[in-house]
């Protein structure tokens, strides 16, 4: 793990950080109904950018993972997208990430990190102090007006 540095992400990493989110997506396809494009979201993305809450992974020079966090309120701050290259998971970069965000909460006077975890990644937030305080359910309309 000293290989691996986090840094802010600067408006010259958004093309980084553009292929990682798309690895993400690519790996972990949102539900059909969640547009999670490049295009939906660069302009959040690029202010959390300015905001420093884009937070890069990088090992010999290479990026390795990613996490987007932005303020919620004054009490805790949102940890968004959170990924680490397939060939570096189980290594503790994602902790490494995690840690960095709980560093930016900390700095903003934040006492807390959300998050909504995708069913894949709960083993992994399960080994953290996060603790289970809602779920999101979803429905097709369809379905519903059948029943």
């Amino acid at each position: 793990m000293d290989d691996v540095r986090v840094r802010a992400a600067s408006e010259a990493d958004l093309p980084t950080v553009e292929a990682l989110r798309d690895a993400f997506y690519s790996e972990f396809p949102p539900p059909a109904w969640r547009d999670e494009s490049w295009e939906a979201h660069v302009d959040d993305i690029s202010e959390a950018v300015r905001d420093s809450g884009v937070l890069l992974a990088e090992a010999a020079g290479e990026a390795i993972g990613y996490a987007i966090a932005w303020s919620e309120g004054e009490a805790a701050v949102k940890l968004g997208d959170l990924y680490v290259r397939p060939n570096r998971r189980g290594t503790g970069v994602g902790r490494v990430l995690v840690r960095a965000v709980a560093e930016l909460a900390r700095s903003r006077g934040a006492a807390y990190v959300h998050l909504t975890a995708n069913p894949e990644a709960l083993a992994f937030y399960e080994r953290l102090p996060f603790a289970e305080e809602s779920r999101n359910l979803f429905a097709e309309v369809d379905r519903l007006l059948s029943k």
